[in-house]
């Protein structure tokens, strides 16, 4: 090949451009992303051959020795990215940059094992969203001539010897001007460098330097600016690491440094939220690798669960991040979950900015579905307290996901649930013992209300716990499951069976005459104590919840059973009176089936009624 002269693109290349420039790319920013991996990639074919060949002196044996380099020249609307890695000669510019037909990555991909992060040659034309013309001056590894590449993305390039005194690679953008649309000079500041790497190229394996000013202590103590070259990436991300070299103050460094500190607003309780619940830190292998590492956060912060909240987990392929927010990484049951994945396998399209393929993140997903439950699970077992924190904002998450679900996976989401209970918040599991024989559970706003309940004294007195369902998604789970681990959910309303005695059916049938179609019917109760009457429900309906279920289905309808207690003095009362006043006895029946209606948290139909019926018994 001629160097010194100027070549057309190839059609493919050509067309390609205009698609890189217009529509491949959704954020002119992932430029930088794309130069920087290239660079790192290049870095790592030269580290290779110098492991690999020691003795023909390919490169530095030292990982310190290797770096990218990043300078600005703002005067001249200039942006340097410099290497040292393994460079190229005039044929490696004019294939892997004249055209997209040889990717000089994609190429080395294929001939060694080593997980390169450049997949596609058209990564460096991405920079043609910010620059109007690249100069790229380079010089490979074992020779000693180096070579420029120019152009302006249009029509062509040009390829001439130039000079440079080290192996490695130079590219110089200049960054377009501004005009109404774009905005292309913070690309010439060197805090916008700075937040693009830290964005996007944090963890790539070898040093980013930027040359920038830096404060110093000055005369006197004031601060003044030193220009030097800083490191701007991490390099080494703490999922890549072994969990047993990183401390709980490591863990929770990363946590406030890369995700607590973006969220608008701030927590309530930062210094609750800045120790998380669990991390899990994971390295899966075997048909799909990855690693993970993955925050269940102690307490919610403002916008959890509102538009504002975008879910999903980082998405990064070999330290380079491909996506801020996956949702197909993260199980929908676990959505309050932060964290990253890093998989080098993952396909992606074109510009690298989104996934191909749902088979791996489906797989992926499925992993850690089954970690996630197991460090909730750890977690429920190792700090009740704490776990209760998270629960009081989180557990409705869960108990509506374990509603959603079916067979395993909804056992599995149960036994996460805390319930308040007459011996305090315990699990579905706290209520499976040996000779357990059936859950009770019953509806009221507090533990306290729940024991006042006509149909909680004889469970209680009989020693039995009771489960205290306060809120519409508690009271949804019996509606969901009737067992848990083959053991019955028992409403205590219907926890034991009234039966009828020949000496009390004439009363029986009095109420239900005067009642009509208020109840279906009324029967002796068995097992009322203190409480002359109970409202229940025959059909299983729930009396506080019927209104709300009508909503969805109007069919809907509690069969209402007037339960008495024989013994009690008021139903002794009625049961005397019936036969020698039946209208003040009418009145009691309607005194008591109110406060029986009120008792089961029902609205009184006619409160005006209700205290006349009360007033006239003062006026009798």
């Amino acid at each position: 090949m001629t160097t010194g002269k100027e070549f057309r693109f190839q059609t493919e290349t050509a067309k390609l451009l205009q698609m890189v420039i217009h529509s491949v790319y959704s954020n002119k920013e992932i430029f930088l992303r794309e130069l920087i991996s290239n660079a790192s990639d290049a870095i790592d074919r030269r580290y290779a051959l110098a492991l690999s060949e020691p003795d023909k002196q390919w490169g530095p044996l030292q990982r310190e020795s290797y770096s990218i380099n990043l300078l600005l020249q703002k005067d001249k609307r200039l942006l340097w990215i410099r290497d040292n890695g393994i460079g190229m000669d005039e044929d490696d510019l004019y294939r892997c940059l004249g055209t997209i037909a040889e990717s000089g990555t994609k190429k080395a991909a294929e001939e060694s094992e080593e997980a390169l992060i450049g997949q596609f040659g058209i990564g460096f034309y991405s920079l043609f969203m910010a620059a109007d013309h690249v100069r790229v001056v380079s010089r490979k590894a074992g020779t000693n001539e180096a070579y420029a590449f120019e152009s302006d993305g249009t029509d062509g390039f040009t390829i001439t010897p130039a000079q440079r005194q080290t192996v490695g690679t130079d590219i110089i953008l200049h960054i377009r001007e501004d005009d109404g649309n774009d905005t292309y000079n913070r690309y010439l500041r060197e805090y916008t460098l700075y937040k693009l790497v830290r964005r996007y190229s944090d963890f790539v394996r070898w040093p980013i330097l930027l040359y920038m000013p830096v404060p110093v202590p000055g005369k006197n103590g004031e601060p003044q600016e030193r220009w030097g070259w800083q490191r701007l990436n991490s390099m080494v991300p703490l999922w890549q690491r072994k969990s047993s070299d990183v401390t709980k103050e490591m863990y929770e460094e990363f946590w406030c440094e890369h995700y607590a500190a973006d969220l608008d607003p701030a927590p309530r309780e930062p210094d609750l939220f800045r120790s998380p619940l669990k991390v899990l830190h994971i390295h899966a292998e075997g048909r799909i690798e990855f690693r993970a590492l993955l925050y269940i956060p102690a307490c919610a912060w403002p916008a959890y669960d509102t538009r504002d909240d975008v879910k999903g987990l980082q998405l990064y392929a070999s330290g380079i991040k491909i996506k801020d927010h996956e949702p197909a990484l993260l199980p929908e049951e676990f959505s309050f979950i932060h964290g990253a994945v890093d998989c080098p396998s993952v396909p992606l399209d074109l510009s690298r900015e989104r996934t191909q393929g749902q088979d791996i993140l489906t797989s992926i997903r499925s992993i850690l579905y089954k970690k996630i439950l197991q460090g909730l699970t750890e977690a429920l077992t190792e700090d009740r307290d704490r776990y209760l924190r998270f629960y009081q904002d989180f557990g409705i998450s869960l108990k509506l996901s374990a509603m959603e679900c079916e067979g395993k996976k909804q056992e599995e989401l149960l036994q996460l649930l805390l319930l308040d209970s007459t011996d305090g918040m315990i699990t579905l599991n706290d209520c499976v013992q040996a000779d357990t024989m059936r859950i009770l559970y019953g509806h009221a706003d507090s533990v306290d209300a729940l024991r006042r309940l006509p149909e909680a004294e004889m469970p209680l007195q009989n020693g039995e716990r009771i489960l205290c369902l306060k809120d519409i998604t508690d009271r949804m789970i019996p509606q969901v499951i009737d067992t848990f681990k083959d053991i019955p959910l028992v409403s205590i309303a219907n926890a034991d069976t009234p039966s009828k005695t020949a000496q009390s059916s004439a009363l029986c049938a009095f109420i239900r005459n005067v009642l009509k179609d208020a109840v279906e019917d009324v029967e002796i109760s068995s097992r009322l104590c203190s409480t002359p009457v109970l409202l229940t429900s025959r059909n299983g309906v729930p009396l506080d919840m019927e209104a709300r279920m009508q909503e969805a289905d109007p069919s809907i309808h509690a069969e209402k059973v007037l339960e008495i207690h024989p013994e009690h003095s008021a139903i002794q009362i009625l049961d005397r009176v019936r036969t020698s006043d039946p209208k003040r006895a009418e009145t009691y029946v309607q005194i008591l089936y109110t406060q029986a209606r009120m008792m089961a948290r029902l609205p009184v139909e006619d409160p005006v009624a209700y205290t006349d019926l009360l007033v006239s018994l003062f006026q009798e």
